[in-house]
C-alpha cells in the first residue's frame, strides 16, 4: 500500500509539474501584441494577435526569440492554428527558428503582399487562407516548395529561392 501510495504521489508531482511549466502571457514588438505561451518544451508559439495601433504598418519581423515575463528568452518555434496574425502589414518576416506555420496563422490579411520565410517551417495548407493581395514569398531555408507552396487565395503568389540564413 506504501508503494502504491508513493508511484500516485510522484505521479501526480510529475504532472503538477509539467501543467505549470506552460505560461501564458503578452508581449508587445513594436507596436504588435502578442498573444504567447511557452510550452513544456520551454519554446514559445504565438497562439494570438492583437494590433494595437489602427495605422498601416509596412512590415511586421517576428523575433526568433521573445524575453518572457521571468527573464528568460526563449525561441519561437510556432505560429499556431488561429492565430490570425492579421495586421495591417505589407510583409512579414518569419525566422528560422520557426518549425509549424499552423492553419489560419495569418487568415484575412488583406494588405500582406510579401512574406519572407528564413528558415524550413512545415507550413499548412491554410495558413495564408484569405489573403488575396499576396504575390511574393521568398524562402531561404533548405525546403523546397517548388510550386506546391501552400498559398490559400488561388495560388497568385510567385515563390522566390534566395541564398542565406
Amino acid at each position: 500500500m506504501k508503494k502504491v501510495f508513493t508511484f500516485l504521489l510522484l505521479a501526480f508531482i510529475a504532472i503538477s509539474a509539467a501543467q505549470v511549466r506552460a505560461q501564458e502571457f503578452e508581449k508587445y514588438i513594436g507596436n504588435t501584441k502578442l498573444r504567447l505561451l511557452i510550452n513544456n518544451d520551454y519554446e514559445i508559439i504565438i497562439w494570438g494577435f492583437v494590433n494595437s495601433s489602427t495605422q498601416f504598418s509596412e512590415s511586421f519581423v517576428i523575433p526568433e526569440k521573445i524575453t518572457a515575463p521571468n527573464g528568460k528568452k526563449y525561441k519561437v518555434t510556432t505560429i499556431g492554428d488561429d492565430a490570425r496574425l492579421s495586421g495591417g502589414f505589407a510583409s512579414i518576416t518569419i525566422p528560422r527558428t520557426v518549425e509549424y506555420i499552423g492553419p489560419n496563422a495569418f487568415k484575412y490579411c488583406p494588405n500582406l503582399k510579401t512574406v519572407y520565410i528564413k528558415g524550413s517551417p512545415q507550413v499548412n495548407k491554410n495558413a495564408f487562407i484569405q489573403c488575396t493581395a499576396l504575390e511574393k514569398v521568398y524562402i531561404t531555408g533548405r525546403k523546397e516548395f517548388g510550386d506546391s507552396f501552400p498559398i490559400a487565395n488561388g495560388g497568385k503568389a510567385r515563390i522566390y529561392r534566395q541564398q542565406g540564413s
